[in-house]
């Protein structure tokens, strides 16, 4: 498979060069251009996993119908039919790319967001045991990988969206993700000048963590001066920049 040997020539390259690349976190969650090119479609991602079934093909599996639902809204119309089946099946697999590999803190990382995005799919009280979940793996995660910055990104992006309210202990972490992620962003511009096929993705990064974290203070802190201390600093040519005019 094209991805599974993009990615283990990758590790390989990390492994046995002396280069920049094991001097800063490059992503390991696939992006939606590489899944996409692989999958066409819900058959194409059952068919390989009929014959595939370690757990790197199943977490594959599940970051296709993660990728099909991650643009949903809170709609209540949206609990029902293929997308709540998709979010279903992407946790299954998700959880069954864990139990085959327990030590992978990008697999847990990753079901703990699942676990976020099927909130939206979710009746009071079941949501409230979802809640609990997406933060506890996504906590357990991390603390198996303090220091992976692409980990703190998939955490910042759950936890944003928990309502300051009644999750008032998440500021914290929130603050913390959103400092660690932009220092990595920011390392690679200073340091990566030999991977520039990357730096489209790491301005989006930067561009997306400062919405989502200015966002966070105006709609859920009703802080106005800290939101646009963040919404400033994004690229006016960037899509997130547009979401806050």
């Amino acid at each position: 498979m094209r991805i599974a040997k993009l990615i283990l020539t990758f590790l390989v390259v990390i492994i046995f060069t002396g280069i920049s690349y094991a001097e800063i976190h490059y992503p390991e969650l696939p992006m939606p251009k590489d899944v996409y090119a692989e999958f066409r479609n819900e058959r194409d991602v059952e068919s390989y996993l009929d014959k595939n079934k370690n757990s790197m093909d199943y977490f594959l599996g599940s970051v296709y119908y993660m990728y099909e639902v991650v643009n949903i809204s809170g709609d209540k119309e949206l609990r029902k039919g293929i997308q709540k089946k998709y979010v279903d099946r992407a946790i299954q697999l998700n959880e069954y790319s864990v139990s085959n590999d327990k030590n992978n803190a990008l697999y847990k990382a990753n079901l703990g967001a699942l676990y976020g995005i099927k909130i939206n799919y979710t009746g009071f009280p079941a949501l409230m045991e979802l809640a609990k979940k997406c933060q506890v793996t996504l906590n357990k995660a991390i603390q198996s990988a303090p220091n992976n910055p692409e980990l703190r990104l998939i955490r910042l992006r759950a936890f944003v969206k928990f309502p300051y309210e009644y999750y008032g202990n998440l500021k914290k972490l929130i603050e913390e993700d959103s400092k660690i992620v932009l220092d990595w962003t920011d390392q690679f511009f200073e340091t990566s000048e030999d991977r520039q096929d990357l730096a489209g993705y790491f301005q989006e990064i930067k561009n997306e963590t400062l919405y989502l974290t200015g966002t966070y203070y105006l709609e859920q802190i009703k802080d106005q001066i800290k939101a646009k201390s963040y919404y400033s600093k994004i690229e006016k040519d960037s899509y997130y920049y547009r979401l806050i005019k």
